[in-house]
Protein backbone atom coordinates (compact mmCIF):
# COMPACT_ATOMS: atom_id res chain seq x y z
CA UNK A 1 0.00 0.00 0.00
CA UNK A 2 1.39 3.49 -1.20
CA UNK A 3 1.03 6.69 1.15
CA UNK A 4 2.27 8.93 -1.25
CA UNK A 5 0.57 10.43 -4.11
CA UNK A 6 2.59 11.73 -7.82
CA UNK A 7 1.15 15.08 -8.26
CA UNK A 8 3.86 16.53 -10.07
CA UNK A 9 6.85 15.32 -12.37
CA UNK A 10 10.34 17.57 -13.16
CA UNK A 11 11.12 16.27 -16.59
CA UNK A 12 14.30 16.77 -18.20
CA UNK A 13 13.65 16.78 -21.76
CA UNK A 14 17.11 17.59 -23.53
CA UNK A 15 20.58 17.86 -21.93
CA UNK A 16 22.28 20.23 -23.94
CA UNK A 17 23.02 23.59 -22.54
CA UNK A 18 24.26 27.19 -23.92
CA UNK A 19 24.93 28.49 -20.43
CA UNK A 20 28.17 27.16 -18.39
CA UNK A 21 27.09 27.19 -14.66
CA UNK A 22 29.92 25.62 -12.65
CA UNK A 23 27.79 24.61 -10.39
CA UNK A 24 25.28 22.90 -12.73
CA UNK A 25 24.36 19.19 -11.87
CA UNK A 26 23.76 18.62 -15.78
CA UNK A 27 27.58 17.49 -15.99
CA UNK A 28 26.15 13.92 -14.51
CA UNK A 29 24.58 13.03 -17.39
CA UNK A 30 27.36 13.19 -19.44
CA UNK A 31 26.83 9.64 -20.58
CA UNK A 32 23.15 10.27 -21.69
CA UNK A 33 23.57 12.41 -24.66
CA UNK A 34 20.17 13.55 -26.57
CA UNK A 35 16.56 14.65 -25.68
CA UNK A 36 13.42 13.51 -24.97
CA UNK A 37 11.58 13.36 -28.17
CA UNK A 38 8.01 14.35 -28.51
CA UNK A 39 7.00 10.70 -29.30
CA UNK A 40 8.94 9.42 -26.23
CA UNK A 41 7.23 12.09 -24.54
CA UNK A 42 3.65 10.84 -25.05
CA UNK A 43 4.51 7.96 -23.89
CA UNK A 44 4.06 8.88 -20.38
CA UNK A 45 0.54 9.55 -20.57
CA UNK A 46 -2.14 7.02 -19.77
CA UNK A 47 -4.91 6.73 -22.10
CA UNK A 48 -3.75 10.56 -22.25
CA UNK A 49 -3.54 11.84 -19.42
CA UNK A 50 -1.22 11.11 -16.26
CA UNK A 51 -3.79 10.26 -12.77
CA UNK A 52 -3.12 12.94 -9.90
CA UNK A 53 -0.55 14.99 -11.87
CA UNK A 54 -1.56 18.45 -12.04
CA UNK A 55 1.75 19.70 -12.66
CA UNK A 56 5.01 18.81 -15.08
CA UNK A 57 7.72 21.15 -14.75
CA UNK A 58 10.27 21.06 -18.14
CA UNK A 59 13.67 21.65 -17.50
CA UNK A 60 17.28 20.01 -18.57
CA UNK A 61 19.89 21.52 -20.20
CA UNK A 62 17.85 24.48 -21.30
CA UNK A 63 14.42 23.51 -23.12
CA UNK A 64 14.56 25.96 -25.17
CA UNK A 65 16.55 24.45 -27.00
CA UNK A 66 14.49 21.34 -27.64
CA UNK A 67 13.01 21.91 -31.63
CA UNK A 68 9.77 20.35 -29.90
CA UNK A 69 9.21 22.18 -26.64
CA UNK A 70 6.20 24.18 -28.03
CA UNK A 71 4.67 20.94 -29.22
CA UNK A 72 5.30 19.24 -26.22
CA UNK A 73 3.91 22.19 -23.93
CA UNK A 74 0.27 22.05 -26.10
CA UNK A 75 0.23 18.36 -25.62
CA UNK A 76 0.49 18.54 -21.80
CA UNK A 77 -1.98 21.31 -21.57
CA UNK A 78 -4.22 19.18 -23.97
CA UNK A 79 -4.01 16.22 -21.79
CA UNK A 80 -5.62 18.01 -18.72
CA UNK A 81 -2.73 18.73 -16.83
CA UNK A 82 -3.52 21.95 -15.37
CA UNK A 83 0.36 23.90 -15.50
CA UNK A 84 3.12 23.17 -17.17
CA UNK A 85 6.56 24.93 -15.90
CA UNK A 86 9.25 26.19 -18.06
CA UNK A 87 12.88 26.62 -16.65
CA UNK A 88 15.02 28.49 -18.73
CA UNK A 89 18.30 30.96 -18.45
CA UNK A 90 16.33 32.73 -20.95
CA UNK A 91 19.09 32.96 -23.15
CA UNK A 92 17.41 31.27 -26.34
CA UNK A 93 13.98 32.61 -25.97
CA UNK A 94 12.25 34.63 -28.36
CA UNK A 95 8.89 36.48 -28.10
CA UNK A 96 7.41 34.40 -30.77
CA UNK A 97 7.87 31.51 -27.93
CA UNK A 98 6.25 33.79 -25.31
CA UNK A 99 3.08 34.76 -27.88
CA UNK A 100 2.83 31.03 -28.34
CA UNK A 101 3.07 30.12 -24.57
CA UNK A 102 0.36 32.54 -24.53
CA UNK A 103 -1.91 31.13 -26.65
CA UNK A 104 -1.35 27.80 -25.22
CA UNK A 105 -2.53 28.80 -21.73
CA UNK A 106 -1.22 27.55 -18.38
CA UNK A 107 2.22 28.23 -19.00
CA UNK A 108 4.42 29.27 -15.93
CA UNK A 109 8.13 30.11 -17.30
CA UNK A 110 10.74 30.37 -14.79
CA UNK A 111 13.51 32.76 -15.20
CA UNK A 112 16.80 31.65 -13.58
CA UNK A 113 19.20 34.24 -12.33
CA UNK A 114 22.32 33.94 -10.70
CA UNK A 115 23.20 37.86 -10.03
CA UNK A 116 21.66 41.18 -9.95
CA UNK A 117 24.20 43.21 -12.05
CA UNK A 118 26.09 41.44 -15.57
CA UNK A 119 29.49 41.20 -13.55
CA UNK A 120 27.99 38.79 -11.41
CA UNK A 121 25.32 36.87 -13.19
CA UNK A 122 27.28 36.46 -16.42
CA UNK A 123 30.13 35.34 -14.31
CA UNK A 124 28.32 32.33 -13.80
CA UNK A 125 26.94 31.99 -16.51
CA UNK A 126 29.60 32.10 -19.14
CA UNK A 127 26.65 34.05 -21.14
CA UNK A 128 27.30 37.82 -22.41
CA UNK A 129 24.12 39.79 -22.21
CA UNK A 130 21.90 37.03 -20.94
CA UNK A 131 20.64 39.31 -18.11
CA UNK A 132 20.02 42.19 -20.38
CA UNK A 133 18.05 39.43 -22.24
CA UNK A 134 16.01 37.67 -19.07
CA UNK A 135 14.96 41.73 -18.03
CA UNK A 136 13.67 42.26 -21.71
CA UNK A 137 11.43 39.32 -21.28
CA UNK A 138 10.47 39.77 -18.09
CA UNK A 139 9.48 43.00 -19.67
CA UNK A 140 7.48 41.55 -22.43
CA UNK A 141 5.83 39.07 -20.50
CA UNK A 142 4.35 42.46 -17.91
CA UNK A 143 3.50 44.27 -21.24
CA UNK A 144 1.81 41.67 -23.36
CA UNK A 145 0.58 38.56 -21.73
CA UNK A 146 -2.51 37.49 -20.08
CA UNK A 147 -2.15 33.62 -19.82
CA UNK A 148 1.33 33.41 -19.37
CA UNK A 149 2.56 33.51 -15.62
CA UNK A 150 5.91 33.92 -14.60
CA UNK A 151 8.54 34.04 -11.27
CA UNK A 152 12.13 35.34 -11.31
CA UNK A 153 14.13 32.28 -9.39
CA UNK A 154 17.29 33.88 -7.74
CA UNK A 155 19.62 30.89 -7.21
CA UNK A 156 22.25 31.93 -4.71
CA UNK A 157 25.08 30.66 -3.86
CA UNK A 158 28.80 31.99 -2.27
CA UNK A 159 29.37 34.00 -5.61
CA UNK A 160 26.39 36.01 -6.15
CA UNK A 161 24.80 36.27 -2.18
CA UNK A 162 26.28 39.64 -2.01
CA UNK A 163 23.67 40.48 -4.10
CA UNK A 164 20.71 38.79 -2.76
CA UNK A 165 18.63 42.07 -1.65
CA UNK A 166 19.95 44.31 -4.43
CA UNK A 167 18.20 41.38 -7.07
CA UNK A 168 14.82 41.76 -5.03
CA UNK A 169 15.38 45.87 -4.73
CA UNK A 170 15.42 46.16 -8.17
CA UNK A 171 12.74 43.43 -9.33
CA UNK A 172 10.39 43.53 -7.12
CA UNK A 173 7.61 45.90 -8.10
CA UNK A 174 6.32 44.09 -11.18
CA UNK A 175 7.83 40.39 -10.77
CA UNK A 176 7.04 37.11 -8.69
CA UNK A 177 10.48 36.79 -6.81
CA UNK A 178 11.61 33.38 -5.62
CA UNK A 179 14.77 32.88 -3.95
CA UNK A 180 16.87 29.10 -3.56
CA UNK A 181 19.86 28.49 -2.35
CA UNK A 182 22.56 26.18 -4.06
CA UNK A 183 23.29 22.56 -2.21
CA UNK A 184 25.13 19.65 -2.71
CA UNK A 185 21.39 18.39 -4.69
CA UNK A 186 23.57 15.87 -6.82
CA UNK A 187 24.78 16.01 -9.84
CA UNK A 188 27.16 18.85 -10.05
CA UNK A 189 30.41 20.47 -9.20
CA UNK A 190 31.02 21.65 -5.69
CA UNK A 191 31.69 25.30 -7.00
CA UNK A 192 29.99 28.79 -5.31
CA UNK A 193 28.32 25.95 -2.67
CA UNK A 194 27.39 27.71 0.68
CA UNK A 195 28.73 25.35 3.81
CA UNK A 196 26.60 25.18 6.67
CA UNK A 197 27.70 28.42 8.33
CA UNK A 198 27.43 30.07 5.13
CA UNK A 199 23.97 28.46 3.99
CA UNK A 200 22.90 29.30 7.76
CA UNK A 201 23.93 33.30 7.25
CA UNK A 202 22.39 33.40 3.61
CA UNK A 203 19.10 31.93 4.88
CA UNK A 204 18.69 34.14 8.30
CA UNK A 205 18.81 37.25 5.32
CA UNK A 206 16.19 35.57 3.26
CA UNK A 207 13.73 34.61 6.25
CA UNK A 208 14.57 38.64 7.02
CA UNK A 209 13.27 39.55 3.44
CA UNK A 210 10.33 37.18 3.81
CA UNK A 211 9.21 39.23 7.11
CA UNK A 212 9.47 42.43 4.89
CA UNK A 213 7.44 40.96 2.16
CA UNK A 214 5.43 38.17 2.33
CA UNK A 215 5.00 38.03 -1.11
CA UNK A 216 8.63 36.55 -1.62
CA UNK A 217 9.08 32.84 -1.80
CA UNK A 218 11.88 32.00 0.03
CA UNK A 219 13.08 27.89 0.85
CA UNK A 220 11.84 25.71 3.46
CA UNK A 221 13.99 24.46 6.27
CA UNK A 222 16.68 22.81 4.43
CA UNK A 223 16.70 19.27 4.61
CA UNK A 224 13.44 18.23 5.74
CA UNK A 225 12.70 15.17 3.42
CA UNK A 226 8.88 14.00 2.77
CA UNK A 227 10.15 10.74 2.23
CA UNK A 228 11.80 10.20 5.62
CA UNK A 229 8.82 12.27 7.61
CA UNK A 230 6.43 9.89 5.20
CA UNK A 231 3.04 11.29 6.21
CA UNK A 232 0.00 10.15 4.63
CA UNK A 233 -0.67 10.69 0.91
CA UNK A 234 2.31 13.19 0.51
CA UNK A 235 2.75 14.55 -2.39
CA UNK A 236 6.07 14.15 -4.32
CA UNK A 237 7.49 14.91 -7.48
CA UNK A 238 9.70 12.45 -9.14
CA UNK A 239 12.49 13.26 -11.83
CA UNK A 240 12.70 11.94 -15.63
CA UNK A 241 15.86 12.22 -17.07
CA UNK A 242 16.31 12.80 -21.23
CA UNK A 243 16.90 9.11 -21.97
CA UNK A 244 14.18 7.98 -19.72
CA UNK A 245 15.32 7.09 -16.20
CA UNK A 246 13.12 7.93 -13.20
CA UNK A 247 13.72 8.52 -9.33
CA UNK A 248 11.96 9.41 -6.60
CA UNK A 249 12.92 13.07 -6.52
CA UNK A 250 14.78 15.64 -8.19
CA UNK A 251 18.12 15.42 -5.84
CA UNK A 252 19.10 11.92 -6.50
CA UNK A 253 20.73 10.05 -9.75
CA UNK A 254 22.54 7.03 -8.07
CA UNK A 255 21.56 3.66 -10.41
CA UNK A 256 20.79 2.70 -6.67
CA UNK A 257 17.32 4.93 -6.92
CA UNK A 258 17.05 4.55 -10.45
CA UNK A 259 13.35 3.12 -9.76
CA UNK A 260 12.92 2.34 -13.86
CA UNK A 261 12.95 3.48 -17.63
CA UNK A 262 10.01 4.68 -19.12
CA UNK A 263 11.50 2.84 -22.79
CA UNK A 264 10.99 -0.05 -20.89
CA UNK A 265 7.76 0.06 -19.23
CA UNK A 266 4.89 2.12 -18.55
CA UNK A 267 4.82 5.11 -16.37
CA UNK A 268 2.39 4.31 -13.57
CA UNK A 269 3.91 1.03 -13.65
CA UNK A 270 7.40 2.63 -12.60
CA UNK A 271 5.74 5.58 -10.27
CA UNK A 272 3.65 3.02 -7.99
CA UNK A 273 6.09 -0.33 -8.39
CA UNK A 274 7.79 -2.42 -6.37
CA UNK A 275 10.98 -0.38 -7.13
CA UNK A 276 9.55 3.27 -6.02
CA UNK A 277 8.58 1.60 -3.10
CA UNK A 278 11.57 -0.39 -2.00
CA UNK A 279 13.33 3.22 -2.52
CA UNK A 280 10.99 4.93 -1.13
CA UNK A 281 11.38 2.54 1.92
CA UNK A 282 15.21 3.30 1.53
CA UNK A 283 14.79 6.84 1.84
CA UNK A 284 12.71 6.34 5.00
CA UNK A 285 15.40 4.53 6.75
CA UNK A 286 17.99 6.48 5.16
CA UNK A 287 19.71 7.96 8.02
CA UNK A 288 20.12 5.58 11.36
CA UNK A 289 22.95 6.40 12.73
CA UNK A 290 23.21 7.22 16.77
CA UNK A 291 23.86 10.72 16.54
CA UNK A 292 20.84 11.27 14.66
CA UNK A 293 18.69 8.54 17.30
CA UNK A 294 20.03 10.82 19.88
CA UNK A 295 18.60 14.50 18.56
CA UNK A 296 15.46 15.68 19.87
CA UNK A 297 14.55 16.63 16.12
CA UNK A 298 15.12 12.96 15.04
CA UNK A 299 11.55 12.09 14.00
CA UNK A 300 11.36 15.20 12.08
CA UNK A 301 14.40 15.20 10.20
CA UNK A 302 16.82 11.88 10.42
CA UNK A 303 19.17 13.12 8.83
CA UNK A 304 17.61 15.40 6.26
CA UNK A 305 17.83 15.14 2.70
CA UNK A 306 19.03 11.84 1.20
CA UNK A 307 20.19 13.91 -2.10
CA UNK A 308 22.30 16.04 -0.46
CA UNK A 309 23.96 13.54 2.00
CA UNK A 310 24.87 11.42 -1.05
CA UNK A 311 26.55 13.81 -3.04
CA UNK A 312 28.50 15.98 -0.41
CA UNK A 313 30.39 12.00 0.52
CA UNK A 314 28.26 11.26 3.42
CA UNK A 315 26.33 8.16 1.68
CA UNK A 316 24.02 6.91 4.66
CA UNK A 317 24.38 9.24 7.34
CA UNK A 318 23.49 12.70 8.03
CA UNK A 319 24.12 15.75 5.18
CA UNK A 320 25.72 19.00 5.94
CA UNK A 321 23.43 21.00 7.03
CA UNK A 322 22.84 19.59 9.92
CA UNK A 323 23.40 22.74 12.79
CA UNK A 324 21.66 24.96 10.27
CA UNK A 325 18.42 22.65 10.20
CA UNK A 326 18.61 22.25 14.12
CA UNK A 327 18.51 25.87 14.72
CA UNK A 328 15.90 26.02 12.52
CA UNK A 329 13.89 23.82 13.85
CA UNK A 330 14.50 24.82 17.24
CA UNK A 331 13.20 28.30 16.52
CA UNK A 332 10.01 27.12 14.95
CA UNK A 333 9.39 24.95 18.36
CA UNK A 334 9.78 28.16 20.27
CA UNK A 335 7.64 30.08 18.15
CA UNK A 336 4.76 27.35 17.80
CA UNK A 337 4.86 26.80 21.93
CA UNK A 338 4.35 30.31 22.02
CA UNK A 339 1.42 29.83 20.32
CA UNK A 340 0.44 26.93 21.60
CA UNK A 341 1.39 24.28 18.74
CA UNK A 342 3.79 21.96 17.94
CA UNK A 343 5.91 21.25 14.55
CA UNK A 344 5.30 18.19 14.33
Amino acid sequence: MTNYIVNRLYIEIIQKCNAHCPFCYNDSLASEQGMMRLQTFKTLFCNGHIPHVNEIVLSGGEPTLHPELLDIVSYIRESGVESCVVITNGANMTTAMIDAFERIKGVKIQLSFYGASPEVHEGITGVNGSLRKLESIANYINESCYNVRKVLRYSVCTRNKEEVYSFYEHYHDSNQIEYGIIKYSGRGNKVFIPDNDEYGIIYRELESMKRRDSSVGIPAIPGICKFVQMEENIKVCPRITPGGDVYPCATLSTQEYCVGNINDEKLMSILYGNRMLEAVRRLKNFSMNEECKKCVFEKLCTGGCPGVAIYSGKNNDKDYLCSTRQFYLMQRLIESKGRGGSIS
